[in-house]
């Protein structure tokens, strides 16, 4: 599950729409500049993988009695594998990216 969290984050990535140019500079460089917020589809597509997952896991915890603890620690080996690359990759996208 660790392997399929980072493997949808790297989908999710893949699939999330383009921000506006503006985005690409770092966000203490932007002097001031208006810029579009980010399109709802950008943050559905980040947010539909754990959601489905906590879903389907809730779902499974409530039905099943003997495989809840399965269940459980399957979603949250998804979300350990998942959260912190997406993390990463929304903060890059929003504030902008500055090699130093």
């Amino acid at each position: 599950m660790l392997v399929l969290g980072f493997f949808a984050a790297m989908c999710a990535a893949g699939f999330a729409p383009d921000l506006a140019p503006g985005y690409a500079v770092p966000s203490d460089l932007r002097r001031h500049a208006e810029l579009p917020p980010p399109p709802t589809g950008y943050w559905v597509t980040w947010c539909a993988p754990p959601l489905v997952v906590a879903a389907v896991a809730g779902a499974t915890m409530l039905c099943a009695g003997r495989i809840r603890w399965v269940a459980f620690v399957a979603a949250l080996t998804f979300l350990v594998g998942y959260l912190p690359f997406a993390f990463f990759v929304v903060s890059l996208d929003i504030g902008g990216f500055a090699p130093t």
